[in-house]
Order: structure tokens, then sequence, then C-alpha cells
């Protein structure tokens, strides 16, 4: 009698526990109609195939390796030693004149030599200081190299003139590698680093005529820059290894990176893993049981007549891949369902309303923070819904551009850059910078940031299910 006791209380947990897990398959095919996670799943790629590296060896570049010690030699000597933990392989190329490969088997120590930045012989030394292979020209090499999983390094003053970035045709030479990379899915980061200096600097505004001085031997300090192009992950790996041991010995301080890539959201809200705090419910908004069975993938609300809004908050920090610039112009699309019987097929059941953009919308944002808003009664034309209905909603929150204030920029401060128009103050030999900045900066960030926005396009950051009752 005990045995059947049990076994009929067994059936009847059994039961019971497929009914509470049990999926609607209706609500299933509805939330599986739409691919709502936007995560990147497969394993990250931080182990580049080949390292390609490409030293600027100009006579600017001497002033780096003068002193005892520099960010420069310690942050080069790392990145020289610790390139097997990013890549299987390693070339090393140097560029004056032009681009010349150097023997791997003779790069230990020599780019902290300054043998590495004598003036070619077939270079009078009087012309040395007058030759500097562009930019553009390094890129496009790089642009024209490149093969699959690849990352390249390249490594200089980054002293670029006028004429490089403000005319157009100079100007496209260096936007096409970058654009290029961007739309092969790739990365370009950026290291920039506050470096001890002794030596004097040339080609500061040699073709403006209203400027007194071309050279400068006042600077203690001035910063190098690290341009790395190849898969995000493994620049971001890159970075890791650095911030770990040399950057604490730069000082933070010292050291700024940005990163440039079409891939900026890195780990989206989807399914069942958004944040509790994500959701604020306004007056007559309640989370309540709306559909039967197993709910992981979708949030249940309960929604009065005459309530208020429910916000939804997003923290971009969640899900933007670090270093990159700030996602803009928010917008969010919502498709609806509404369940209008409870009987036949699922197509009977459930009525298809359509995609939408008056359901949900932007809200406002407050730094790293931005909210949505759904169910709200004050913006115009917005949708009416049946009161005692069911209704299932799939809001996709998107980002329609890149880029913003540029208050926060540090290639724009002014410790950092400085023009034509200001290099007679800058170097004034009485009251001249001691620690010197970089010749156009703010114009190569512009450029970056630009091809930047050119190349991106609207991106989803964020999609949400939700399962929602109407009460009367």
């Amino acid at each position: 009698m005990n045995v059947l006791k049990f076994i009929f209380t067994t059936l009847i947990i059994i039961n019971f526990s497929k009914h509470l897990f049990a999926k609607d398959q209706c609500v299933e095919n509805i939330i599986n109609s739409d691919t709502t996670s936007t995560s990147n799943s497969s394993k990250l790629n931080t182990i580049a195939k080949q390292a390609n590296f490409f030293f600027d060896t100009s006579q600017n570049m001497v002033g780096f390796i003068n002193p005892g010690s520099s960010a420069y030699k310690l942050f080069i000597s790392e990145l020289r030693n610790k390139s097997p933990l990013f890549s299987e392989n390693q070339t090393f190329q140097r560029y004056f004149a032009n681009i010349e490969t150097v023997d791997v088997n003779n790069i230990g120590g020599v780019t902290t030599n300054k043998k590495f930045y004598q003036c070619p012989g077939d270079i009078p030394s009087s012309e040395c200081h007058k030759i500097k292979t562009k930019l553009s020209t390094v890129l496009s090499a790089v642009d024209f190299q490149k093969e699959e999983n690849h990352l390249s390094i390249i490594v200089t003053d980054l002293f670029l003139q006028v004429e490089e970035l403000l005319t157009k045709s100079n100007r496209d030479k260096l936007v096409k590698p970058i654009a290029n990379a961007l739309n092969r899915g790739e990365a370009v980061g950026i290291f920039g680093i506050k470096s001890a200096y002794e030596g004097k600097i040339f080609g500061i505004c040699p073709d403006n005529t209203q400027t007194t001085r071309t050279t400068y031997s006042n600077a203690t300090s001035r910063p190098f820059f690290v341009i790395l192009i190849g898969n995000k992950d493994v620049i971001l790996n890159f970075k890791n290894l650095m911030d770990e041991e040399v950057i604490p010995k730069i000082g933070e301080d010292k050291v700024e990176f940005n990163l440039f890539t079409n891939d900026i959201v890195k780990s989206p809200f989807s399914m069942g893993n958004w944040p509790t705090e994500s959701f604020i419910k306004g007056n007559g908004i309640k989370q309540g049981d709306v559909v039967e069975g197993d709910t992981s993938s979708i949030k249940e609300f309960i929604v009065e007549r005459g309530s208020q809004p429910l916000d939804i908050k997003i923290n971009l920090e969640d899900i933007q891949t670090p270093h990159t610039l700030p996602m803009t112009n928010f917008t969010a699309t919502t498709k609806a369902y509404m369940q209008v019987t409870k009987k036949g097929s699922c197509n009977d059941q459930w009525f298809d309303i359509g995609e939408h953009n008056n359901i949900t919308y932007f809200k406002d944002q407050n730094n790293s923070d931005i909210t949505f808003k759904i169910f709200s009664r004050n913006e115009d034309n917005h949708m009416t819904f049946s009161r005692n209905i069911d209704y299932i909603f799939q809001v996709d929150f998107q980002a329609n551009d890149i880029g913003g204030s540029t208050n926060d920029i540090w290639m724009k401060d002014p410790t950092w850059t400085f023009s034509c128009e200001q290099s007679d103050l800058i170097t004034d030999p009485d009251s001249g910078r001691t620690k010197f900045p970089v010749l156009n900066l703010n114009y190569f960030y512009d450029l970056l940031e630009q091809v930047q926005k050119d190349n991106f396009s609207k991106t989803s950051i964020s999609k949400l299910n939700l399962a929602v009752h109407m009460s009367k």
C-alpha cells in the first residue's frame, strides 16, 4: 500500500513539474522567429598568426633613446619581448627614406640603440633631418600586404605636416587603408605615450611662411605612438599584456588608448541575461505571470489602464567594446503580437501586428546610461492597445551613429596637440614648451573619427522579449 502511495505521489510531482516547466510552443515560436541574440559566442582569437612591426627611424625619433631611461625604450623593449604572447611569428621593418626589412635575428636590443636610427649612408648628413617616409606610405604597404589574422604595428612620433592631413589627395591616402581595415572587420588601435626626450625636433611647419623656427631643442618629453591594425581581440589582448606589467612602470597618467572598429557591441543584452535593475516600473506596472511554463527568455509585466511608462535602462559600459567611440542617436523598433484566442494553431492564436517605431522610444542619456520607455501615452502617434489582452513585444534597441562630444578626447587636448599657428609660441627659446606636444594630432583624430563614422551603420545594441498583459 505504501509503495502504491509512493508511486502515485511521484506521478503527481512529475506531472506538476511538466506543467510548471512546459513551454508554450506558440510563444516559443514567436521568440525564435527573430534572432534575439546579437552576441558573438565564438571563441575569442587573441593570438595573431603573424605580427609585422614597422619602426619609424627618422631623426625626430633619436631623442627618445638619448635619455638613460625613457618610456619609449621601456615600451619598445617590452613590445618586442612580449610579441610571442600575441603572435605566432614576427617580421620587422624600419622606415626612413624607404621601408626596409630587418633580419629577425638582428632585432634584439637594436630598436633602442642609436645605430638603428642612423641616417642611411647614401644620404648626406645635412639632408637627413628633411627625409621621412610618410605615414600614408606605411599604411598603404600594410594594406597591400594584408593577410588574414596578421597584426601590423607601427611605431612613430606621428609628426604629420598640414598637407598630409588637409590636402584631399594626401588625406585620401591616409583614409583609404584605415577604411579598408574597418571594412575587412579589423580594428585600428592607437596608443599615445608621453616619454622622456633629449634631442632636436626637426620639420616644425617648414612650409609655413609665418613660422620663425622649424627646429626645437628644449623638449624634455614628447609623445610617441603605437598604431595597431588587425583583429580587435588580438589588439585588446596586446593592450591587456601592456596594462599588466608595462603601463604601471611608465605611469597610467602618461598613456592613452583608443580603438576604432565596426564591431562596437561586444556583449549585448538578449534573451534572459537582462539585469533586473534595467527595468524601472512606472505606477500601474508590475511584474506578473503572463505566459505559461518556462519564461527564462522573456520578461513579464502586467500593465494597468492609465499606467506610467516602463523605463528600460542600458549601461553602455556593460555592452560596448572598451576604448571605442561613444555610440549616439538611439532608436528602437518593436515587433508586436496580440493573443486573440487560446485555441487553434499558433497563427490563429497570435495575430502579428507588425514592426513599429511608435511603441518603444528613446528617453534620455546620462553619461553611459541610456534609457528607453515603452507604453508612453505622451508621445505623438503612440500605439494604443486593447485591454484584457496578452501581447508579446520584441524590442530591438539600436545606435544609428557614433562619435560624440570632443570634451574628453585626449588627442584634442592642448597638452597633446598644436598647430602651425601656435608653433612660434611653443618653440620660443626662452618660454617654449618642455613637454612638447604633437603637430596636428587633433586633425589626425578628426580623420580617424570621420573614417569611423563613414563606415559605421545602424547597429543593434541589445534585444528584449516582453510578455505583457494589458489589464482592464
